[in-house]
């Protein structure tokens, strides 16, 4: 249970590893783990669903061996998991670490999650309205996204400024929250002090082109390690791909393969740009202009430089 006594005048310590799609944030957290007592927290929105290991790049058995992770691979595709279920479960996390005198570590690519915790969001958490989602997802699917984000414009400009406006699921998501509430999202949005005291660390790096390089020998990886098997065998479970848990980037397109839509050559080259589009999308979060987080660029004695930035915590 959340400790209460913890208050915003005794500031918790946190350390928070963010950076672009797979930069090496999970690798560094379980080789920090071994110079501090540290116990890790899932900060991506993928990674707590079972079954999709590979394709959501989330931590492996022998990881979870090696170092307490939580909020990791806790809900069935078909579950729904939300900001404000992750703010919750989160809180919880860190405080019951704080409780076994543990330093909690925050990991993760989801940026608006990571800013929700750590800027003090109060999210209400407002049930999804399925049939209204599924007359909205019908629509973009017959007529594309120009609608929605039309109406999103006139209701909400400010969530409508904001929001990735690539990511149709989110955007649905604050025209539910308008049905149902009949206040804009941007409203509900209010803020409260925290009780932490974060370390941020940012992973980079040296340009673009050698981020890429990075991430499209991990999808060939991933493709190695079974992710085809793994795609099919959700299909076997009998979940459907417009679940919210498919919108990792990946399913949908190793669906198409195995339904000989597409090749697996021309999937994996979609797949990899896709792959590069949220890297982009994740800098907008976290810019390495942002003074609160202390960037290191990979490969340049990262691990040293991580521990020079906790050392004093």
């Amino acid at each position: 249970m959340q400790n209460q006594s913890h208050t915003v005048e005794n500031s918790i310590p946190l350390i928070v590893l963010v950076g672009p799609t797979g930069i090496g944030k999970s690798d560094l957290s379980l080789k920090l783990s071994n110079y501090r007592n540290i116990e890790l927290i899932n900060g991506d929105s993928r990674q707590v669903y079972k079954g999709m290991e590979i394709g959501t790049a989330s931590p492996t058995s022998d990881d979870k061996k090696k170092v307490p992770h939580h909020g990791y691979q806790i809900l069935e595709p078909d579950q729904t998991y939300n900001l404000s279920d992750f703010l919750k479960t989160t809180k919880t996390y860190i405080y019951e670490i704080i409780d076994r005198k543990n330093i909690p570590l925050l990991v993760g690519g989801t940026g608006q999650y990571i800013w929700a915790l750590l800027d003090g969001w109060i999210v209400p958490n407002i049930p999804p309205d399925i049939i209204f989602r599924e007359k909205l997802e019908a629509l973009v699917n017959r007529e594309g996204p120009l609608k929605l984000l039309s109406d999103l414009d006139k209701i909400d400009p400010i969530t409508a400024s904001t929001i990735d406006r690539n990511n149709i699921r989110r955007v649905i998501r604050a025209l539910e929250i308008y049905h149902s509430t009949g206040i804009p999202m941007s409203e509900l949005k209010k803020r409260e002090p925290t009780p932490y005291e974060p370390t941020i660390i940012g992973i980079t790096s040296d340009d673009r082109e050698s981020l890429y390089s990075i991430i499209d020998n991990r999808v060939g990886k991933m493709i190695d390690n079974g992710w085809l098997s793994e795609t099919n065998d959700l299909i076997d479970k009998g979940y459907k791909f417009n679940l919210p848990s498919f919108s990792s980037m990946g399913y949908k397109e190793l669906h198409g393969v195995l339904n000989n839509e597409i090749e697996l050559t021309d999937a994996i080259l979609k797949i990899q740009k896709l792959h590069h589009k949220l890297a982009r999308r994740q800098y907008t979060w976290f810019k390495v202009s942002d003074s609160r987080i202390s960037w290191i660029n990979k490969n340049n004695n990262e691990l040293n430089k991580a521990l020079d930035i906790i050392k004093t915590m």
